[in-house]
């Protein structure tokens, strides 16, 4: 016998095709998979985030909410990622509900894809989260967009954000040397290939200078015991 409810969703899924193109990809009758941007247009060095998700509709579809996982995302530190889970599955448990109360019981997949988009946008560029080096705060509940602030900066090929002055430490400043375990010295070495503190992509030398080279215009009080270094890099 058919299954009239997986057709369904199989109906729905290729009509989110139908208007998002090569950002989905259907895997099944009830799985599909999507990259989410922020709404920002044709302006694509305004974003700042890219999630990529799974998605699995369950046989009580529509009134039971899809089940999902990210799959990969840049941009996001864990609080925030957490944050974005935890806000979606509280509004697709929402959107199940009201299906679950309609006469006609349809689906939500295409609100539910709006509404993860505008919640991206919402954090793309929020200065929300802090540094993975210092691990301060960059602005507690401020509502500043973090491209505007000049002792912030963000690295282009995965999105992981620092204070200016803690990634020119990272970079560029040799630290001294240490007398490990048993007498041992370790000495450190600058490498001359960069990459993030987090991730380890490479970033080019010449995007690494630029990136910290500017002296911090504004510097909040929460890591004023750092300082610039004396010593530029070469």
């Amino acid at each position: 016998m058919e299954d009239k409810g997986y057709n369904r969703n199989m109906d729905e899924i290729e009509v989110l095709g139908s208007i998002y193109g090569d950002c989905i990809v259907a895997k099944s009758e009830n799985e599909f998979a999507m990259r989410f941007l922020p709404f920002i247009g044709d302006e694509n060095d305004k974003a700042f985030l890219l999630v990529d998700m799974e998605f699995t509709l369950p046989p009580e579809y529509p009134r039971s909410p899809p089940s999902f996982k990210v799959a990969q995302q840049k941009g996001l530190d864990e609080e925030s990622l957490q944050a974005f889970i935890s806000r979606l599955q509280k509004t697709l448990s929402e959107m199940a509900k009201e299906s679950d109360n309609s006469p006609d019981s349809s689906g939500y997949l295409y609100e539910a894809i709006d509404y993860i988009k505008t919640l991206l946008t919402e954090i793309n560029d929020s200065i929300g989260g802090s540094c993975s080096i210092c691990l301060e705060e960059f602005a507690e509940g401020s509502k500043e967009e973090f491209s505007k602030r000049d002792d912030l900066c963000r690295v282009s090929g995965c999105y992981h954000r620092f204070h200016k002055i803690c990634l020119y430490n990272y970079w560029f400043v040799q630290l001294s040397d240490e007398v490990g375990e048993f007498g041992v010295v370790i000495k450190h070495k600058l490498k001359d290939e960069k990459s993030c503190p987090v991730c380890r992509i490479k970033v080019d030398l010449e995007e690494a200078k630029k990136l910290v080279n500017a002296e911090c215009l504004f510097m909040p009080v929460s890591y004023t015991h750092l300082t610039l270094p004396t010593t530029p890099y070469v």
